[in-house]
């Protein structure tokens, strides 16, 4: 761990994980950038909260770590998880519309080596080193955010947010519907924030014919795959809400 911290030791504490050496969207910054950021950021948030960076590099990692928060002797205030997200089917459930997980992104690229930490145990493939969110200690804390894609997808049958939420104690929970991608300021890194990704470009149209003539829809991007899986459709196929970016699984009262 690394204590982003200049100020005395407090009884206040926040703690950012996130996966070192991985490619932002921009394809220039590191989620390491992101991470020393928001550090940053809750510091001023929470005035005289420790806020501790946690790199982890798999998802016995985290857990230990996790596991290893000081909910105990100290409050925690902010808790925010930089790593990759994504929904997919259940495999154990033919009518499962969709679950979530977070996972490591691999060198190799190759999805088998993409280790998760999933929203249920059907999520955890066998012989793999991945883990279920409810083998996590609960925890008591202010807040739990995820710079993660499709965290809180509102049409996943779970999504990963939801399912920290079981193991949290927490006022507010925050997640993202689709896609994410954080914007760096470099002249003023403090003014850097986190916004919807991309909707990309349409790679499947359909023609649906109506009373005022023919009309294109978009059914598929190469921008927001998953998001346009698992959304809710209209009669002619097209998404039956926008998406709504940023989500409050949880809202402070």
């Amino acid at each position: 761990m690394d204590d982003c911290n200049d100020d005395l030791p407090s009884n206040h504490v926040c703690y950012i994980f996130y996966q070192p050496g991985v490619l932002a969207g921009d394809r220039h910054h590191h989620f390491d950038d992101e991470a020393r950021i928001e550090a940053k950021k809750l510091k001023k948030k929470y005035p005289g909260t420790e806020a501790i960076l946690v790199p982890v590099t798999s998802p016995s990692e985290f857990k230990n770590s996790w596991n290893n928060m000081d909910d105990r002797f100290k409050n925690i205030d902010g808790v925010e998880i930089i790593l990759h997200g994504t929904i997919d089917d259940d495999p154990k459930n033919q009518n499962d519309g969709g679950t979530g997980f977070l996972y490591f992104e691999h060198e190799s690229k190759d999805p088998k080596k993409e280790y998760r930490i999933a929203a249920n145990n059907n999520m955890v493939r066998d012989g793999f080193p991945d883990i279920s969110i409810h083998e996590l200690e609960h925890k008591e804390m202010d807040e739990l955010y995820f710079s993660s894609c499709n965290s809180a997808n509102p049409d996943a049958e779970e999504n990963t947010a939801s399912a920290f939420e079981d193991i949290v104690d927490a006022n507010e929970i925050t997640g993202w519907d689709g896609g994410t991608v954080y914007i760096y300021n470099d002249k003023d890194p403090e003014k850097s924030e986190e916004v919807p990704g991309g909707e990309g470009a349409p790679n499947k149209l359909i023609l649906k014919m109506d009373d005022y003539g023919t009309k294109v829809i978009t059914v598929s991007t190469d921008g927001q795959p998953t998001w346009y899986k698992y959304v809710q459709r209209k009669s002619d196929g097209s998404a039956a809400r926008p998406r709504i970016g940023k989500v409050k699984i949880k809202q402070r009262k």
